[in-house]
């Protein structure tokens, strides 16, 4: 307890010298994603505190559950017809855990195999129709939180399928438009938020960025686009990150929505597998990408820096919290080894 009260009061110290310096304090990340399969549910309260423990450590604010529906198995108590519910809550966990360190959670709807595949008006139909359904049970269920801030349409929508303009009308007049206009129908300061990619082998900046501004104009209740920068995934490399942020930040402008940045803190390796990646490189990300964006959250924190998860995780944490203390050094903290790691990866996506 001795030492995280140090690194704390460092931290407080580091910030405060950047204030009366007048010096703008290294970019950072304001919060991050979070992986909750049907493993989590059976976490316990204490196993959550310690990884909220961890999150507020690091100055994280924000939360973005990636989903509470993964295909029909729910990460709650659904009453649904056609959903398994869990056997435990863990969105009730979340949201009590972020109440609890003052936290804003935005909590993602469905995911569906088949978005991958499937661009039908008849799959966008039911998927709408679920995440609808989604929306205002979680609403309904956990809305006494003051932590909900808002919900996260889970479809990560490329640069490639939906291209073309059919298909592009299809996605937003059956899919991202009823969707945010039913969320802000059950409460209008709910945030809806939707964090897309791109990969430089298809559509150019320039084109994906009009491409946008015309979705805007058709979806107007989409609050936040969270771009995932490519970077683990080798969709792009940094230079081509300025090129897409920078037109995603005029598209977001022109149209009063907000631009936060998804970064990928992880390193795709051959066959799908995925690793913490190295500090070095993810301090540059973030250096790149801060002057595009108003905050930087990251993809993800439950596989890559949660010191719980595995050795490799709880040094890139220790590497970042030295990061965040202006480079101090710091000897690893009291709980920082892995403790139950849990068995489910956090799927990388179409990343």
């Amino acid at each position: 307890m001795g030492r995280v009260c140090v690194v704390l009061l460092s931290f407080l110290a580091m910030l405060s010298s950047f204030s009366a310096l007048g010096a703008t304090p290294p970019p950072k990340f304001d919060g991050a994603f979070l992986w909750v399969g049907n493993d989590h549910v059976q976490w316990t309260g204490e196993r959550w505190k310690s990884e909220f423990g961890w999150m507020r450590q690091l100055g994280f604010k924000t939360v973005i559950v990636s989903g509470c529906v993964h295909e029909k198995t729910a990460i709650y108590p659904t009453s649904i017809p056609g959903l398994s519910p869990a056997k435990g809550d863990a969105v009730l966990q979340v949201l009590n855990h972020a109440d609890a360190n003052g936290m804003d959670v935005h909590l993602g709807l469905v995911g569906a195999r088949r978005w991958w595949s499937d661009t039908s008006e008849a799959f966008l139909d039911e998927l709408t129709s679920l995440s609808k359904a989604t929306a205002s049970e979680l609403y309904d269920r956990y809305k006494s939180h003051p932590s909900l801030h808002g919900f996260y349409i889970t479809g990560e929508i490329d640069n490639m399928t939906w291209v073309d303009e059919i298909l592009r009308k299809r996605l937003a007049e059956r899919f991202l438009k009823p969707v945010s206009d039913h969320i802000k129908s059950l409460n209008k300061s709910l945030v809806v938020s939707e964090a897309p990619f791109f990969n430089i082998k298809f559509q150019g900046p320039e084109e994906y960025g009009k491409w946008w501004e015309k979705t805007f104009k058709e979806v107007p209740n989409l609050d936040l686009l969270i771009p995932q920068d490519g970077i683990g995934v080798k969709h792009a490399e940094l230079a081509d990150v300025k090129k897409y942020f920078g037109a995603l930040r005029d598209a977001c402008k022109a149209n009063g929505r907000v631009l936060w940045s998804d970064l990928e803190i992880f390193e795709q390796q051959q066959g799908g597998h995925s690793k913490p990646a190295g500090i070095k490189r993810i301090i540059e990300q973030l250096a790149v990408e801060k002057p595009f964006v108003e905050k930087i959250v990251f993809w993800e924190f439950g596989s890559y820096l949660s010191p719980g998860q595995s050795s490799q995780a709880a040094e890139l944490f220790n590497q970042y919290l030295n990061y965040l203390n202006g480079g101090q050094a710091f000897s690893t903290l009291p709980g920082t080894g892995p403790t139950s790691p849990s068995k489910e990866s956090a799927p990388d996506g179409g990343r």
